[in-house]
């Protein structure tokens, strides 16, 4: 069974907490993070949730929501090399770019659309 891990993005600080823990608090807008022997208060609005595909690229580096990854697909009976975002839509992770891919150890994490959103630009140069 695949392990629930999460990670969230402060859009106030712009900085990334991973590994986190979610605890409710009373208050309905407001939660509890813990972050190693860390814990802050946060509301909401203030970030954004991630949560781990169960999956890893080819450098074992696990895929989250919103990375970016570089992957071999096959388009027209050609493999080209095509940057996509990922995104979940319930039941699974899907890519940005309108097809299907699997992910597999082919693929590989370049970073995320939030600390690296120029990597996305990038995506007509590969």
């Amino acid at each position: 069974m695949k392990k629930n891990e999460f990670r969230a993005w402060d859009k106030d600080y712009k900085k990334m907490f991973y590994n986190i823990g979610i605890l409710p608090l009373k208050h309905p807008c407001k939660t509890q993070f813990v972050e190693g022997f860390f814990s802050f208060r946060i509301g909401l609005k203030n970030i954004i949730i991630m949560q781990y595909t169960g999956l890893n690229d080819r450098r074992n580096i696990k895929i989250f929501e919103r990375d970016i990854i570089d992957i071999w697909h096959c388009i027209d009976g050609k493999f080209i090399k095509v940057r996509a975002c990922i995104s979940f839509e319930s039941p699974c992770f899907r890519t940005d770019f309108g097809r299907r891919v699997q992910l597999h150890s082919t693929c590989e994490v370049v970073g995320n659309e939030l600390e690296n959103p120029n990597l996305l630009k990038e995506n007509e140069n590969i």
